[in-house]
């Protein structure tokens, strides 16, 4: 939970794994460096090894090797930052979305099943809830860049799409000279010697793109 002077201390809880969770899938969308996503599946790994309810449903906040409590809570209410338990969904759904471990989806429909009568009842309480259904509901937009990572015609074209307000989504870059890639990816390949773009959701897939112009209108329709 704390580190000072190399010196680590306390087990960290549910909400330090589920934000740091995110928090590597973000910075992945940032540099598409394939590590992270490597350190993002282990951060899974572990929310479903020490935090799941099995029986039920859900996270638990502390550790299954924590100190014995008298009742293991399980927090679901999103105050000024979201919950544990809706953030540790969030993390797992977009885990999934990328390496396609049916596991991280299940523990993520757990989840929204065991919290869905109180999202019913009291919607306000479960605003980070109601937006991870959401995104379980539409399903993400897949948009794959397919261009060599050094290229700074793949540079402007993320930096364009980082730009645009685009929920619910994965982005993932496809290089063509990498011996490793996403299953997002696969097949996705430059036209030419172009920098390319293709836009898929619920297993459909645009025509590659290869201009910001052809692109944004894919954006747009599958933002409806």
């Amino acid at each position: 939970r704390t580190c000072k002077d190399g010196t680590a201390k306390l087990n960290a809880y549910l909400d330090d794994y589920a934000f740091l969770l995110n928090a590597v899938l973000d910075l992945y969308e940032g540099t598409f460096d394939l590590g992270l996503i490597a350190r993002a599946r282990q951060l899974g790994d572990a929310l479903l090894a020490h935090f799941e309810d099995r029986e039920r449903g859900g996270f638990f906040f502390t550790s299954a090797d924590h100190e014995t409590l008298v009742q293991r809570p399980k927090a679901a209410f999103d105050g000024s930052i979201p919950s544990g338990n809706s953030t540790a969904a969030e993390g797992l759904l977009r885990l999934y979305y990328y390496v396609g471990d049916a596991r991280f989806l299940a523990a993520a429909e757990r989840t929204l099943q065991v919290f869905a009568k109180a999202m019913r009842a009291q919607p306000f309480g479960f605003g980070h809830m109601l937006a991870v259904a959401d995104l379980y509901l539409r399903k993400p937009r897949e948009i794959v860049v397919a261009g060599r990572s050094g290229d700074p015609r793949a540079a402007e074209l993320l930096g364009r799409i980082h730009r645009e307000y685009l929920p619910n989504k994965t982005l993932a870059l496809a290089d063509p000279d990498g011996s490793a890639r996403l299953p997002l990816a696969e097949g996705k390949l430059p036209v030419g010697d172009q920098v390319t773009a293709y836009v898929c959701h619920d297993y459909a897939c645009s025509p590659p793109v290869t201009s910001w112009d052809a692109l944004i209108p894919l954006l747009s329709a599958h933002a409806a």
